[in-house]
């Protein structure tokens, strides 16, 4: 039923917006090409009517078209979302808040308001530490997780410099 769907809405659904032609445009070329999808689930992933499906014929064309469907849908979930939060102005606080009207709604507030590229996570530079450690801007000099690190390697390598002395 959903490929007669698909087929339908590919051939009578011209007058749709642009994002969901191409995500119609996209499930009509995948099920054709590659096989007929018969559902989708978390646990088991994407089934297919077809016991093998085509996946060798997923060539770079349809991989970016999956990632540019990924976006449009993220794009859509995100903004349906977003469409309940309200500002409100709190007498108590004497400045503005937010009203989410559910939880869901609020996750996807905060997802809205993080900002990308601002927190790196870097690899400590002393040899014998493995931990990562958050820096809060791309261009910070940070270059170990805490202060015995950077003790450690300055020890480390004035011993190094002190041997290459005296030969």
């Amino acid at each position: 039923m959903r490929y007669k769907a698909i087929v339908y809405l590919y051939r009578n659904g011209a007058n749709l917006s642009k994002n969901r032609r191409y995500v119609i445009d996209f499930l009509f070329h995948f099920m054709r090409d590659i096989g007929v999808i018969g559902g989708v689930s978390f646990e088991k992933g994407i089934e297919y009517y077809s016991d093998v499906p085509q996946t060798a014929l997923l060539d770079e064309k349809m991989k970016n078209s999956a990632v540019t469907v990924a976006k449009i849908v993220l794009n859509e979930e995100m903004n349906h979302n977003l469409s309940g939060i309200s500002p409100k102005y709190s007498v108590l606080k004497m400045g503005p808040t937010w009203r989410a009207p559910n939880l869901i709604s609020a996750l996807y507030f905060s997802v809205f308001y993080l900002r990308p590229g601002t927190d790196v996570y870097r690899k400590c530079e002393n040899p014998a530490c493995n931990n990562r450690f958050v820096v809060k801007t791309t261009n910070s000099r940070k270059k170990y997780c805490c202060a015995n690190c950077r003790n450690a390697t300055a020890q480390r390598n004035h011993r190094k410099k002190v041997k290459a002395n005296k030969i």
